[in-house]
């Protein structure tokens, strides 16, 4: 059995939803992404990316999704604990987009 977990919905009219969490693979164990999808009537799972992959163990998951039409949707979360990752679906796909990781504190600077 597959266990999941739904962080997020957004609907750009009440025929149109998407919802974002992560569920764990049966096979390696890893914690993947997952998007479904309303059209007014049954909800679907529609393939997104997860940028760790699907190695075993692995940790990626999407919380939050926000959308500005049934063609524009971004959804982040992070995978492997320390990396950020943001998808967009553009009515029929979602693809990665490159976001850049937390600071560290080696990275932060201050302007006096």
């Amino acid at each position: 059995m597959t266990s999941g977990e739904l962080s997020s919905v957004a609907c750009a009219k009440a025929s149109r939803c998407l919802a974002v969490g992560s569920y764990e693979s049966t096979t390696t164990f890893a914690q993947l992404d997952e998007a479904l999808r309303w059209d007014g009537s049954s909800w679907s799972s529609v393939l997104v990316p997860s940028p760790g992959k699907h190695y075993k163990k692995d940790n990626n998951g999407l919380n939050h999704i926000a959308c500005t039409s049934g063609k524009d949707c971004w959804a982040v979360g992070d995978y492997h604990f320390n990396h950020n990752q943001a998808v967009q679906w553009n009515g029929s796909t979602w693809a990665e987009a490159h976001v850049p990781d937390p600071a560290t504190p080696s990275k932060v600077t201050s302007s006096g």
